[in-house]
């Protein structure tokens, strides 16, 4: 049959036009030529194309897209007694964009005899589920990739225990692929001392449905290594579509890090502050206790310059002197423990100074202690007190030949120079916030029993001892050492494997200067003349220098402080040759009376004193210091010494 031959009618009942009409679905029904011959109501609106328009036409000459989806084929089909499910087919308007879908099931209209009249087309509507499966697909893809990106290790456990799933996290937490660490066993990569609780974890949750338990676990990555673990899981078991205990874990091991250096510098700091506050206490008693001193030493000498060398309680008097010489030195430990210890600031070369010391680190240390040394030429000078780091080097030498008590071992002296980052300096035990740079160190270790944590913790509290109570101020004199010439300290120690302290100090590009060294003077060799004013509010300091500068020929006029001073100096301006003023007073301070002297006489020299250092004391003054410092304790020849040095 021809394209422009009319269509053939079919004679259809009334009712059952009615039926068809009002059908939920399409009706489409094609010729033997397959032209459309009926085209119901619904397929109008679901086409927007009245039957008018394509009664007599081929399908494809007002659907073009249906020959590109081979529907043609299947009305052929069709036609050859073929009953066909066709796939969905995409309609899109060409004005609006707007998509329908829709499937048929395509057969032969056959008449009552058999013969093939036609092809029947039931057509329905799928746009709604086609919509919805597009939604369900974004959805699948949108959670497929919310779970394989998250940083999360998620994964699946069905009730026998076998892992049914993980995310790719698995790889970037722990090494493993997904297929390695689902083949592997459950707990396969939970750390071994770990194991027993993940097991009790999940046998715990599996009786409860919907329990949700946390658990803190360490992990074994792939390459070994250890991981700070967090897990969640929840038992979903009774849970349509799951089925399974859901666990997601995710690595602290960052935060666990951070926890723990946290803690350590909470405990670094409250140590300091211990040290400090210690410090504090050390150098008040010290410095009230030196102001003793000076009376006792003062009138020991002074008695002893009266007496003859066979006079009776002359020894006594002797004795007394030896006691107080020992007791300076207890406070000279006390001091360099407050940090408040440096007397006389030079250059030092270590190598030198631990050569000097070797005949007396040799007889200081046990008879089987073998004494090594490891001096690097190449080791900078640094800048300190001699007797000072000697000090630091013997009551170290003593520690480390305590330590190997009766048995055999090696003591050994390193020198040396290092260049300390920041990071180097942040695993230093003890330390003053020191600035990177360059540093010499003087290391001494030992080979003896070493030290547990908590016995490094308590090593430089004053007074602490492994060996019996109340042996003394050896290492917190050190620490106070090092910290007044502003180094540092790390210690290596490990129960069995010995011990080992580096002393670091800021190195210095100066050469080492030889101190001069005033020869002793008395009464015979040198006399003095004017007037010497003493502000000091001690009564026995002032009897004890007013007697020995007497001694030596001066007029002494004293004041109880520094208001009383002012007023005496101003009374006696021009007779006064020197004041010794003592730097801590109640009322008017040493530095402020000091001011005040310079204001009415600019030319005034001052021999300042006090029971701290020179370099603390002197620190406070502006512009043109003192003349001269002396620190207390101190002998009469010391004094006096130091009158001579400021009037010369």
């Amino acid at each position: 049959m021809a394209d422009s031959e009319p269509a053939p009618s079919l004679n259809l009942s009334e009712h059952f036009l009615e039926i068809i009409e009002s059908a939920q679905e399409g009706v489409v029904i094609l010729d033997s030529d397959l032209r459309y011959v009926f085209w119901n109501a619904f397929m109008e609106k679901l086409n927007r194309v009245p039957a008018r328009d394509l009664l007599g036409k081929y399908p494809w000459e007002v659907f073009p897209f249906l020959r590109e989806q081979g529907v043609d084929r299947m009305l052929r089909e069709a036609l050859q007694g073929k009953t066909i499910n066709s796939p969905d087919i995409c309609d899109r308007d060409p004005q609006t964009g707007i998509e329908t879908w829709s499937s048929g099931r395509i057969s032969p209209l056959r008449k009552r005899n058999g013969e093939i009249a036609g092809v029947l087309v039931l057509v329905r509507d799928v746009t709604q589920r086609r919509l919805a499966e597009e939604q369900l697909r974004h959805a699948e893809e949108r959670f497929r990739n919310l779970v394989n990106y998250s940083h999360e290790v998620i994964m699946v456990i069905a009730p026998d225990g076998r892992k049914t799933y993980v995310n790719p996290a698995v790889e970037r937490v722990l090494g493993y692929s997904v297929e390695e660490f689902l083949s592997a066993p459950l707990f396969s990569s939970v750390h071994p001392d770990d194991s027993a609780r993940a097991r009790e974890m999940l046998a715990n949750i599996l009786q409860t449905p919907n329990k949700m338990v946390t658990l803190e676990i360490r992990g074994i990555r792939k390459d070994g290594t250890v991981a700070s673990m967090e897990a969640v899981a929840k038992n979903l078991i009774d849970v349509p579509g799951v089925n399974a205990i859901v666990v997601n874990m995710w690595d602290i091991s960052d935060r666990k890090n951070a926890e723990a250096e946290r803690t350590r510098l909470e405990a670094q700091i409250q140590h300091a502050q211990r040290l400090e506050s210690l410090g504090v206490l050390a150098g008040g008693i010290a410095h009230d206790f030196n102001n003793l001193l000076v009376g006792i030493l003062g009138n020991a000498d002074l008695a002893l310059n009266e007496l003859s060398q066979h006079a009776p309680g002359r020894s006594n008097i002797e004795d007394i002197r030896t006691a107080s010489i020992r007791a300076s030195e207890l406070t000279r430990q006390m001091l360099a423990y407050s940090g408040r210890g440096k007397f006389l600031v030079e250059p030092i070369d270590l190598n030198e100074l631990i050569r000097e010391m070797g005949h007396l680190i040799q007889v200081s240390i046990s008879k089987k202690a073998v004494l090594k040394y490891n001096l690097d030429p190449g080791a900078p000078v640094i800048e300190g007190d001699v007797s000072q780091i000697r000090q630091v080097v013997m009551n170290l030498i003593i520690n480390a030949s305590e330590a190997l008590g009766d048995e055999t071992g090696t003591i050994t002296l390193t020198t040396g120079n290092v260049e300390a980052d920041e990071r180097y300096l942040s695993e230093i035990v003890v330390n003053e916030k020191l600035a990177p740079g360059h540093y010499a160190y003087l290391e001494i270790s030992d080979t003896g029993c070493g030290m547990d944590k908590e016995t490094q913790a308590r090593i430089f509290d004053p007074f602490f001892s492994t060996k019996f109570t109340g042996r003394g101020l050896g290492l917190s004199a050190v620490l106070g050492i090092v910290r007044g010439h502003k180094g540092a300290i790390k210690i290596y120690s490990e129960p069995g494997k010995g011990t080992s302290f580096k002393l670091l100090f800021p190195s210095s590009a100066q050469p080492r200067k030889p101190r001069w060294t005033p020869p002793p003077i008395g009464p015979e060799q040198w006399r003095g003349s004017g007037t010497i004013l003493v502000i000091d509010d001690e009564e026995l300091m002032r009897s004890v220098i007013r007697q020995s500068l007497e001694k030596f020929g001066f007029k002494v006029l004293a004041a109880s402080d520094g208001i009383e001073g002012l007023e005496v100096f101003r009374a006696n301006a021009d007779s006064i040759v020197a004041v010794v003023l003592d730097m801590t007073m109640p009322r008017m301070s040493g530095e402020e009376t000091y001011l005040e002297l310079r204001r009415i006489r600019r030319d005034v020299r001052v021999l300042l004193t006090s029971g701290y250092n020179e370099q603390d004391a002197t620190n406070r003054f502006a512009g043109k210091g003192p003349a001269g410092f002396i620190q207390k304790p101190f002998r009469v020849a010391s004094l006096v010494e130091k009158i001579r040095e400021i009037l010369a």
